[in-house]
């Protein structure tokens, strides 16, 4: 039964067998995909947004990141986020991975790319959007980790990909 439906996603309970054969009461969150993307400039600054999200009442570190529009593809819905969010220009993007972002109750799937970018567009965020760019040196992004700095699954998955697919990057 569907208890509410917004613009980005719908809240719905409803009894499911699990395979041991136990029903449940589920309550899901369904979403759209999204994209986001963690943005690699000069090959030794990463552009790290900070964002304040008010669900939370806090500021967050986070990577640019957005929905994925009807008939828009991940890819572009992360090169159009890049830019919207950051201001950046992608030159060169590659998709990582993706991973599901609270399986225990929501679909949301998060495609993660690493994308080489360079200084020269401009922000255009939505009113609702509070963010701020930053360029941080690589080599601090594992210091801003292991000082809890990122706090989010997004975040630090995109991190963990760039530590796996770049390895010429100054993470470690």
């Amino acid at each position: 039964m569907k208890e509410f439906s917004g613009k980005r996603f719908q809240v719905e309970t409803k009894k499911v067998k699990l395979p041991n054969g136990h029903i449940m009461r589920l309550e899901k969150v369904s979403s759209k995909e999204i994209a986001l993307v963690l943005p690699i400039v000069n090959n030794d600054k990463i552009a790290v947004i900070k964002q304040y999200r008010p669900a939370i009442k806090k500021w967050l570190y986070e990577f640019p990141a957005g929905l994925i529009e009807r008939n828009e593809t991940p890819i572009k819905a992360a090169r159009r986020e890049l830019e919207e969010e950051t201001g950046l220009i992608c030159k060169n993007i590659k998709k990582a991975g993706g991973m599901f972002t609270s399986p225990g109750f929501s679909n949301e799937f998060m495609h993660i790319f690493l994308a080489d970018c360079t200084v020269g567009g401009k922000q255009n965020l939505e009113p609702a959007e509070n963010i701020i760019v930053r360029l941080i040196p690589a080599k601090k992004i594992i210091y801003m980790v292991k000082k809890g700095m990122f706090v989010n699954g997004p975040a630090l998955s995109a991190i963990l990909f760039g530590l796996i697919y770049r390895k010429d990057l100054p993470l470690k």
